[in-house]
């Protein structure tokens, strides 16, 4: 079973994990840790710590952050660095999120194909909407 710990900037974690439980519903193995203005370093790596601690039974804990470089990522790789189970990516979106959620009771033989194929994921999901607007003048409106 694999355990994901969402972080970031303000209230993003908070706000993934609540997005993702309206949607696939609470997961016991997902701990969101928000870096907000009024935390220190210091208060953000103990967080981070306390969580990679209550996933420890997981074979393998995936770190979800906001941005390369930022503090919560910085925090959460030397934290990694302890573990042999772990691996912190950046960039997350709610796409990748979904997709670890709904595979987190199934075991994975290649966790790292599989985390891999869950980055891809998040990539596939950025885009823009074209309409297509080819109606002639009076005709039906369809919309999108």
């Amino acid at each position: 079973m694999i355990g994901v710990i969402l972080t970031g900037h303000g209230n993003f974690a908070t706000g993934m994990e609540s997005a993702a439980q309206l949607i696939v519903g609470k997961k016991d193995n997902l701990i969101a840790v928000d870096f907000r203005p009024e935390s220190s370093d210091t208060d953000l790596k103990s967080d981070l710590a306390k969580a990679f601690d209550k996933l420890a039974s997981c074979s393998h804990i995936v770190v979800l952050t906001d941005l390369m470089g930022g503090t919560p990522f910085k925090t959460s790789a030397m934290l990694s660095v302890e573990r042999k189970n772990c691996t912190v990516t950046y960039g997350a979106n709610l796409p990748m999120v979904l997709e670890l959620c709904m595979s987190m009771a199934n075991p994975i033989d290649d966790i790292e194909s599989f985390i891999d194929k869950t980055i891809q994921i998040g990539k596939d999901q950025i885009n823009k909407l074209v309409l297509n607007m080819t109606q002639e003048a009076g005709g039906d409106d369809e919309g999108i």
